[in-house]
């Protein structure tokens, strides 16, 4: 029988608990096809990763992923893509009785040691500490050479990517990358992220050696079209009966159809033992939305400036396509000038979005009802 986390769960979602996407899966799935690597771009919670994982879990092909959030230095890179590299090695190898010697050649600058642990054998990169950019480069190519050699395609996944442009080395370890994979042929790179504004920096500005590389895909919501009968064959496993439609709406409505906080409401909302009325899913909401505004949001909020605040305020009320028109300006009594400064700020900190017909709206749901309901600022 379906459970709660069948539909809901938290963490990433594959499988049953995964809602549409179709056209971006089929998306990767024509760049996997031609080798044309992809930059990934989201925000936060937007389902990156569960999109990555149920893309890969569809193809039989080989794939791993790197995350490079904590990233602090090259060597930290450098680490991380041996492991991945390694853990690529490990899932084609037991595939070819004679791989071992093949990998053994091909990585033969790197120190491959092959160990024997319970699990079976396991091949170990020990490379020599020359320069953490030659490194990445040779075990990139090299893991490009046993794929073609072995007539296979494989997946190699950089999570957080945007922060390497933060490091120090950067502009080395970039060049490093593009080195390998533009002459990649059987490794199909998705680099992924949630930094719009760096990301954009790094493949698109042409004094940047990554300009250019891959194609661009940015994650939206998801459409209310996917998420109804998503909701409702959930309710119908539990309830044995769809759920309302104004409590569908109210759902869609209050988490702005973010991936994340729609599965969180529902969470709250599967733990009744009766269909939610639109009024149940109101005051559940509410309840989550004071103890974040208690736990995070109201100390986030307090490190914008006052224009900052402002303008999120006047878009949590009502979103706005005219933002340095004279309405809006004059609403907030801020000047059209420092209307489009704190625009600019807003969005390349990922406070607020800018929706396919030109709407600006506040992309955190949780802060938006928070101001919303707050009447000093009307």
């Amino acid at each position: 029988m379906a459970t709660i986390e069948t539909y809901f769960p938290t963490g990433i979602v594959t499988g049953n608990a995964f809602c549409d996407r179709e056209k971006e899966r089929e998306y990767l799935k024509k760049r996997l096809d031609q080798n044309v690597h992809v930059v990934l771009m989201s925000p936060r919670r937007y389902g990156k990763s569960s999109l990555i994982a149920q893309f890969t879990l569809e193809q039989d092909t080989p794939f791993t992923a790197v995350d490079l959030l904590p990233a602090t230095s090259g060597r930290y890179v450098k680490n991380a893509i041996v492991d991945g590299v390694t853990e690529l090695l490990d899932a084609i190898m037991p595939r070819f009785k004679k791989s071992k010697q093949m990998l053994m050649r091909h990585f033969a600058k790197l120190n491959p040691v092959i160990e024997l642990s319970a699990f079976g054998q396991k091949l170990k990169l020990r490379p020599e500490e020359k320069t953490h950019e030659e490194t990445i480069m040779k075990l990139l190519m090299s893991l490009d050479m046993v794929a073609k050699e072995m007539n296979l395609h494989v997946i190699f996944v950089i999570d957080e990517f945007q922060q390497i442009a933060m490091l120090e080395e950067s502009h080395s370890l970039e060049a490093s990358i593009r080195h390998a994979v533009e002459r990649s042929k059987n490794v199909f790179y998705i680099f992924s992220g949630s930094n719009r504004t760096l990301l954009e920096e790094m493949f698109k500005n042409k004094t940047r050696p990554l300009y250019h590389l891959c194609d661009e895909m940015k994650l939206d919501r998801i459409a209310s079209e996917y998420y109804v009968p998503f909701i409702n064959a959930a309710s119908l496993q539990t309830w044995k009966s769809p759920l309302p439609s104004d409590s569908i709406d109210m759902i869609l409505y209050l988490t702005d159809r973010h991936p994340y906080y729609v599965n969180r409401l529902c969470r709250m909302l599967w733990d009744s033992h009766s269909l939610p009325n639109s009024d149940t899913v109101e005051n559940i909401w509410l309840k989550y939305v004071e103890n974040q505004k208690n736990d995070w949001v109201s100390e986030m909020l307090s490190q914008l400036s006052i224009n900052q605040r402002a303008v999120l305020a006047g878009l949590a009320k009502i979103s706005e396509k005219e933002l340095m028109g004279k309405h809006f300006a004059n609403k907030l009594e801020i000047s059209p000038s420092s209307i489009q400064r704190t625009l600019n700020a807003l969005l390349k900190k990922d406070w607020i979005y800018k929706d396919t017909e030109g709407y600006y709206h506040v992309l955190n749901p949780v802060v938006k009802t928070i101001l919303a309901r707050d009447k000093h600022f009307d």
